[in-house]
């Protein structure tokens, strides 16, 4: 059992029905774009795979701190495709909250964007990361997507931009069992 299955694979069984629309995202820009179930598929296995790949399994605890983009949807799959646990953070929260957060779960791998719109105003995510961070030391993984293209700082061995990480992933993993 694992949801993925429910939620994606059992939708791309069928040719005819692997291209209706998974889900339609809008940008506080007004900005929209749809995916397919397919395309669904392969951007979670894409992103299950780089999860593997820097050593996230079964158990672990992946942390989203995220916008509403396409991408916290491909991440929130692929944690579960892996078995991995989600622990979602709401994008207003303050870097002690954060702190506390990733402190209690012991978190491995956090997800995160450069920034965030909040009523018309960019929110520098990546700023507020780094600050919750600087006392923690569990979190390996900073997987970034950029949502509004400004300069982002890499730290050396644990920050990865998203386009050079999950892109070239290959689009086919395999679903972990879990509980249900």
């Amino acid at each position: 059992m694992n949801i993925v299955h429910n939620c994606i694979y059992n939708w791309i069984i069928n040719e005819a029905v692997q291209n209706r629309i998974a889900f339609i995202w809008e940008s506080e820009e007004g900005n929209s774009k749809s995916f397919t179930y397919l395309e669904l598929y392969r951007q979670v296995n894409k992103t299950a795979n780089s999860l593997k790949q820097l050593g996230i399994k079964k158990s672990d605890i992946v942390a989203l701190f995220m916008p509403m983009t396409p991408e916290i949807i491909f991440a929130l799959f692929a944690i579960a495709n892996i078995g991995g646990v989600v622990l979602l953070l709401f994008s207003g929260y303050g870097a002690s909250t954060i702190l506390q957060r990733l402190k209690d779960s012991n978190c491995k791998c956090l997800f995160t964007s450069d920034g965030v719109f909040r009523k018309g105003k960019i929110i520098y995510l990546k700023s507020i990361v780094e600050e919750s961070l600087s006392d923690v030391s569990t979190v390996k993984h900073l997987i970034i997507s950029k949502r509004f293209g400004t300069k982002i700082n890499l730290k050396h061995n644990r920050d990865y931009l998203w386009s050079d990480l999950i892109d070239s992933q290959i689009d086919k993993c395999e679903t972990e069992n879990t509980s249900a």
